[in-house]
């Protein structure tokens, strides 16, 4: 289906077929990165329970708001970690690591708004 939009003046002119041009933007725009993380989610739970001492539950998620969970429930601790993480720093991982040992109760709510 061409749209009534042309192109070029005089003889020659192109007609665009908008429906065909939307989808491949849309198709380029949805398509997702394949990205590469340094860490994966069995070595940053190994690690954390390491660091810690304690049997860690790890959930990676997609929160737009929740970066970081912890919750102690006697000698585990489950740990609710943003997937961006998975690409931190060593001092990033490390500080992490102190926080889930240094936690006794549920993390507190913490938002910052702009």
């Amino acid at each position: 289906m061409f749209s009534p939009l042309t192109k070029g003046t005089g003889i020659v002119q192109e007609r665009f077929d908008l429906p065909k041009f939307f989808s491949c933007i849309i198709k380029i725009a949805m398509s997702q990165l394949n990205l590469r993380f340094s860490n994966d989610t069995d070595a940053l739970k190994h690690y954390f329970e390491r660091a810690t001492g304690k049997a860690v539950s790890l959930t990676i998620t997609d929160n737009s708001t929740t970066m970081l969970s912890v919750r102690t429930k006697g000698n585990s601790v489950f740990v609710r970690l943003h997937w961006m993480f998975l690409n931190a720093s060593n001092d990033v991982i490390r500080a992490i690591a102190e926080f889930i040992q240094r936690r006794k109760d549920k993390t507190p709510l913490n938002r910052v708004c702009p």
